[in-house]
């Protein structure tokens, strides 16, 4: 008995060795293979890595010209811009990760308005992000293999860039009334100031609208899309309610501007001045309106134009109609106008 005893103590003893070893097996292979993995994870950062070609430029001609790989047309270059960042990013697909040693980069960086150049790539594509330190437009075309740049003073095209935004839309349609609300009565309004803007000389302003769809845009989308097209001036359209959002006599023409912008408190009064001019509602004054986030993006002249009171109904029924519409779409073109000669 002893003996047998004895054996079935060796058998588990050997059984227990033996996982135990098998157990470190695994955690060994497990490690071995994790380790595989964060290297193939690090060569893979290590390609999308960004450092600077600046050097790399040669200072010939004014336009920035880019040699290319003849597998890259230009179908297969798409340009993404980053306006808030001051950054214009192109990505040249089929070009690989030693695209910025192998070929030839012309043009002075600095008489374009560029303030570094970074070179990085994915598994498809090169990567050159140009770091501005202006204002540009960006036209590029691609010719006998090379990808021409030229970086355009706005200022140069037209004496003022000017976005009109109409206040909310899409699921934000504000008070209701009359069979319509506050997001269409903006946005009619606009609509109106564009007829008489189109009319305009082509080179004498460039005038960007933010939303004549009548869809749903955040306060960020607003000012990044007039960032986006280099606007000096920011006007957005809105209408006006008393604090509780309950009805009142309160009614009248408001503008609102940052305070420490002169430029904006000279606009919003022009602004006043104008539309006061062409219709014959209350002034309310022109007023500080720092606390307004759509005023506070620091690149552009910003006025907020209040056309009257939603909680009045008086008010707001003259709103309704195309002749209070069009008065106040006449005093801001006039304004505008004005501002532009």
């Amino acid at each position: 008995m002893k003996r047998k005893s004895s054996s079935l103590v060796e058998k588990m003893i050997a059984l227990i060795l033996f996982l135990i070893l098998m157990i470190f097996c695994i955690i060994f292979i497990y490690f071995k293979n994790l380790h595989s993995i964060s290297i193939s994870k690090m060569k893979n950062r290590e390609g999308q890595m960004s450092y600077s070609v600046k050097p790399n430029f040669i200072k010939q001609g004014d336009n920035i010209k880019l040699s290319l790989p003849s597998n890259v047309k230009e179908k297969d270059i798409v340009r993404k811009d980053n306006i808030r960042k001051n950054k214009i990013i192109f990505y040249l697909k089929n070009a690989d990760g030693e695209y910025a040693n192998k070929y030839d980069f012309y043009g002075d960086l600095s008489k374009n308005g560029i303030k570094d150049v970074k070179f990085s790539c994915t598994n498809n594509s090169a990567i050159l992000t140009f770091i501005m330190s202006e204002d540009k437009y960006i036209k590029y075309e691609v010719k006998k293999g090379y990808l021409n740049i030229k970086f355009i003073n706005p200022n140069s095209l037209y004496k003022k860039i000017i976005t009109i935004d109409s206040q909310l839309g899409g699921r934000e349609k504000g008070k209701q009334f009359n069979n319509t609300n506050e997001a269409d009565i903006n946005l009619s309004i606009v609509k109106k100031i564009k007829e008489r803007l189109d009319k305009l000389p082509k080179n004498s302003a460039k005038i960007i609208y933010t939303n004549l769809n009548n869809h749903y845009m955040t306060v960020d989308e607003r000012i990044e899309k007039a960032r986006n097209s280099y606007s000096n001036i920011f006007i957005s359209i809105g209408m006006n309610k008393t604090g509780s959002g309950r009805m009142s006599e309160m009614k009248g023409i408001e503008t609102e501007y940052i305070s420490l912008d002169p430029k904006g408190k000279k606009l919003a009064n022009d602004l006043m001045t104008s539309i006061l001019k062409n219709t014959n509602s209350n002034d309310r004054g022109v007023i500080p309106g720092d606390e307004e986030p759509i005023l506070k993006d620091s690149t552009m002249t910003s006025v907020i134009v209040r056309v009257g009171f939603s909680t009045n109904k008086e008010e707001r029924d003259l709103l309704s109609t195309d002749k209070k519409q069009e008065e106040i779409a006449k005093g801001i073109c006039d304004a505008i106008i004005n501002n532009i000669n």
